[in-house]
């Protein structure tokens, strides 16, 4: 798809008033890909959607996005055989309670929650994010993004 540049500038100049001028660094990038950088895809200069107007490391709202695809889709009524479950490690450790357990009960505790995800499942797969060293989630680990929800 290829952004109409004349009616987004407005819109975004609308959106940053006075801040246009801080693309010119991403606009020059995407230069260098074309001879006219009305030429440039929308996906291209949205590759940079990490990146707000003053060029701040944002963080995007997974969650909310989630919400808006759960929406079209209707629960299964019968979750078919043989299946997989497949477990977030991160979100798994982020719900779990220290209250004052020791590392076994903690373990414990998250293996019991596991099984009972994948009761009914032939195979449980427990898998972790792993980030790029650029990618936005490493700078979030690092404090570097900015949230603007």
């Amino acid at each position: 798809m290829r952004l109409a540049w004349n009616a987004f500038l407005p819109w975004l100049e609308g959106k940053y008033p006075g801040e246009v001028h801080h693309l010119e660094a991403a606009l020059e990038s995407i230069g260098n890909f074309h001879d006219d950088v009305s030429q440039a895809s929308l996906g291209e200069l949205m590759e940079n959607a990490s990146c707000n107007c003053i060029m701040e490391l944002r963080k995007t709202n997974k969650a909310a996005l989630a919400r808006e695809l759960e929406k079209n889709v209707a629960p299964a009524d019968v979750i078919p055989e043989p299946s997989a479950t497949i477990i977030d490690g991160m979100s798994l450790v982020q719900q779990m309670k220290g209250d004052d357990k020791t590392f076994t009960q903690l373990a414990e505790s998250a293996l019991a929650k596991v099984l009972h995800e994948g009761a009914k499942s032939q195979r449980i797969d427990f898998v972790f994010d792993v980030y790029k060293e650029t990618s936005i989630k490493d700078a979030g680990s690092q404090g570097e993004w900015v949230d603007h929800r």
